[in-house]
């Protein structure tokens, strides 16, 4: 038990908080593991029977099915309890990968593996959905800020182990059967879901703070007039057009590469391994300190710019008649750190910029642009694609050029978004209105200005500047209060003197001259 505790202390874990989260980190870990496996499967067996050259056609496809789906859901949620929403979501997810299995191993195993990458995304957008939106329902603000990092650790565990566990599985059932382990695993899953509704979500009220997946927003009212807005949207759609050309890059080099369905999955299985171990290493120890560091720029253009450098080797190496095979090489690692760091920095990076946003916004924004526009965007790359393959006839080669153009767009519109973040932040301190995301990372821009609101002489601006601060930084509160006290306005003064009998720090207050 002494033992169970420490490591529980060593977490971050609280008294009374090790089985609920235990229970998710375990619910979150088989989604994954499905994911992986379906992933996997569905990469393999969709470019051994169609060909690369059919990928923007399914980009078109999930473009217009996968947000109905969702749309679907969200109607769903409407209509049933939220934990009998759940448990419907995650037995249709087990039940569509069943299904479809067995029209894998029917006569219509042709039309069936055409819409593979359709099933990854549905139940990959479907079973993360559930996984936030209990995590938002049973923590409150300080309590996610402790615990989410620790859930998403678990989350990149299970999918390195997944990627890790397609080989042998693989070797002993074939490709398509990975469908059975991810059934499986959703079943495990469910089972896993059913106790937490039962123990945890049936008999307890929601958490009244801290949803990662808003609520359903009021109409939003102007804000495509909003210069900060579009630039948000306008990352978002050419994050993911450069995302969809990179992934039909890196297709046509694998099936070039490996010429069998079990070769091809192997491959991706092992690729998604390796990524997992960036994406968990940079999201455990990088993202968080360099983006307090330097900022929300750094943040978004890391990955940005470090793909952007792979492929602009590649160029040189096609270029100058180089090697396919070191070609291939190169575009596999740049869809690693496409992967790993995107989903790392540029995810938590993304996630900062929907804070100085009204609340009467933000929710709708943000859910334009996940819900509108990345498919939106996925649409146009499948289209663009179609043009340039079919129309132009380029190649690796070709589709790279047209890479490192959306690639460079991409990075003025950051520089562009970075820049007027600070505006918008700024209004947001001062209007006292930042949004309060528990999945935030504290960004060198947000802790400055709050740090000089704090000695502002109207109170109220003041203390809700100190209150921001207690939850994306503690110690720079911390070292703040010797200041506070000898603040002009009564009211700070007490602010300031709570918080040092809250945290007891009795050396301060006798090394503080009091006037």
């Amino acid at each position: 038990m002494d033992k169970f505790r420490r490591f529980a202390k060593l977490l971050n874990i609280q008294p009374g908080e090790g089985r609920l989260i235990g229970y998710l980190v375990l619910f979150a870990s088989l989604l994954e593991l499905a994911f992986t496996f379906i992933d996997s499967m569905a990469f393999g067996l969709f470019l051994a029977e169609y060909g690369p050259q059919s990928l923007p056609i399914s980009y078109i496809v999930i473009a217009i099915f996968a947000p109905m789906v969702a749309f679907l859901y969200i109607k769903l949620g409407e209509r049933v309890s939220f934990s009998k929403t759940l448990l419907i979501n995650i037995s249709y997810l087990g039940t569509c990968s069943f299904i479809t299995w067995l029209g894998l191993k029917s006569s219509f195993f042709h039309p069936v593996s055409f819409i593979l990458p359709l099933l990854y995304q549905v139940v990959a957008n479907l079973g993360t959905l559930a996984v936030w939106q209990i995590a938002g329902r049973v923590y409150n603000f300080q309590q996610a800020k402790r615990l989410y990092p620790l859930l998403i650790s678990g989350t990149w565990v299970a999918y390195i182990l997944g990627g890790l566990l397609v080989r042998p599985l693989v070797g002993w059932m074939g490709t398509s059967n990975l469908l059975l382990p991810a059934t499986v695993m959703f079943l495990l899953a469910l089972i896993t879901l059913r106790t937490i509704t039962r123990t945890f979500l049936d008999r307890e009220p929601a958490a009244p703070q801290a949803h990662h997946i808003a609520d359903t927003p009021k109409r939003p009212k102007g804000f495509f007039h909003d210069r900060y807005v579009l630039l948000i949207f306008s990352y978002v759609v050419l994050w993911w057009i450069a995302y969809f050309f990179l992934d039909n890059i890196f297709a046509n080099g694998a099936v070039a590469r490996f010429s069998d369905v079990d070769q091809l999955t192997v491959f991706s299985g092992q690729l998604a391994a390796f990524t997992g171990i960036v994406a968990l290493i940079s999201s455990t120890f990088f993202t968080s300190r360099i983006i307090g560091r330097f900022g929300l720029r750094a943040g978004l253009i890391i990955e940005v710019v470090a793909v952007t450098l792979v492929i602009g080797l590649v160029v040189i190496n096609g270029g100058l008649g180089g090697n396919i095979a070191v070609a291939f090489f190169l575009v596999a690692f740049a869809k690693l750190l496409n992967v790993g760091l995107g989903f790392s920095f540029s995810q938590a990076a993304y996630g900062i910029v929907f804070q100085p946003l009204p609340a009467t916004i933000r929710g709708s924004v943000q859910a334009a642009a996940d819900g509108i526009f990345q498919p939106i965007a996925g649409g146009l790359a499948g289209l663009g694609i179609l043009a340039l393959t079919s129309g132009f006839e380029f190649n690796y080669l070709g589709l790279s050029y047209g890479y490192l153009g959306f690639a460079i767009a991409l990075m003025i519109v950051i520089v562009m978004l970075s820049r007027r973040y600070v505006h918008a932040l700024t209004q947001a301190i001062t209007k006292r209105r930042l949004g309060e995301s528990p999945t935030v990372i504290a960004d060198s821009a947000s802790i400055a200005l709050l740090k000089s609101r704090l000695q502002n002489p109207h109170p109220g601006i003041a203390i809700y500047a100190l209150t921001r601060l207690e939850t994306l930084d503690e110690q720079t509160v911390t070292s703040e209060l010797p200041n506070l006290i000898k603040h002009p306005a009564a009211e700070v003064r007490r602010e300031a003197f709570n918080r040092i009998e809250k945290l007891r720090l009795t050396l301060m207050v006798n090394e503080c001259e009091i006037s």
